[in-house]
């Protein structure tokens, strides 16, 4: 399959890039997408877009004990965020911080790891008007420095929307014929290839919508107390076409305007299950 011969070698090429490489300074979305074949490499690795959060990743980095996080910083920039740590090889979580399980108080948060390469990504929700992004302490020895997010950092979505090229469709061709006959596939194999690499604390839904479909939320309860729902619409080749917050229910998208594909995120502010599970009375179709 295309897609994953291209996610092959363009890891193959990041992992010989980042071999002996340490970075220990934060990037956001924006500035990542300045490199060579950034664009190319988020699209096989994370390509089901968050455009609902402002986005950040600072490594790999050398670990030997842990982690100490300026979390108060983090606190005054955002209402809700996540930092996700993974090893440089893996990108599932090794350790999750969220807003919600971090006294409002606390300055610092320890985080031991085992010894290893690593990455970080921070998340922020409902961001403040002057955000920043967290000082990291490394084994007590090396600084992750602090620093401003500018506010029109996530202008660079203008350039992504309904975004296609003959090489993104052919990379994501399989999605929507996936999507479509799901119901014949293991749900497994669907969960691997389609869903992001998103916050452990997320669950998700998703589905296949043909032109002039909408989304459709019911509920008997509303959406879950301390939970968060957003709704991102992606066309053929995986770039989204619209997304916004679901704040109150019934819902009904937009009329899709041509066949594309839909997901749900269901971010809990603080952390219930592990995995997260999407609650039974929260229905989602598609008319």
């Amino acid at each position: 399959m295309f897609f994953h011969v291209v996610k092959w070698l363009l890891n193959r090429l990041r992992k010989a890039r980042d071999r002996k490489h340490e970075s220990l300074d934060w990037r956001t979305i924006s500035e990542v997408l300045n490199q060579p074949l950034a664009l190319s490499y988020i699209m096989v690795t994370g390509p089901r877009w968050n455009p609902h959060a402002l986005i950040s990743r600072v490594g790999p980095f050398q670990v030997k004990h842990g982690l100490r996080i300026r979390v108060d910083t983090a606190h005054r920039s955002a209402r809700m965020w996540t930092l996700v740590i993974s090893r440089t090889s893996d990108p599932r979580a090794v350790a999750s911080i969220i807003s919600n399980s971090v006294a409002r108080d606390e300055v610092w948060y320890e985080q031991t790891l085992p010894p290893g390469r690593y990455s970080a990504t921070c998340r922020y929700y409902e961001w403040a008007d002057a955000p920043r992004l967290p000082e990291i302490e490394i084994d007590s020895s090396r600084r992750i420095l602090e620093r401003s997010v500018p506010l029109n950092e996530n202008d660079y979505l203008t350039g992504l929307v309904n975004k296609n090229g003959v090489f993104y469709t052919c990379l994501h061709y399989y999605v929507l014929e996936m999507l479509r006959l799901q119901r014949y596939l293991p749900p497994s194999f669907v969960r691997r290839e389609y869903l992001p690499v998103g916050n452990p604390e997320t669950a998700f839904r998703y589905g296949y919508l043909r032109r002039g479909q909408c989304v459709e939320i019911t509920s008997s309860h509303g959406i879950l107390e301390g939970h968060c729902l957003y709704l991102t619409i992606y066309n053929r080749s995986s770039f989204p076409v619209i997304w916004s917050e679901v704040r109150s229910l019934p819902y009904r998208s937009q009329p899709a305007e041509a066949t594309c594909s839909y997901l749900l995120r269901l971010h809990a502010m603080r952390s219930l299950q592990t995995p997260p599970v999407w609650p039974e009375h929260l229905q989602v179709g598609t008319q």
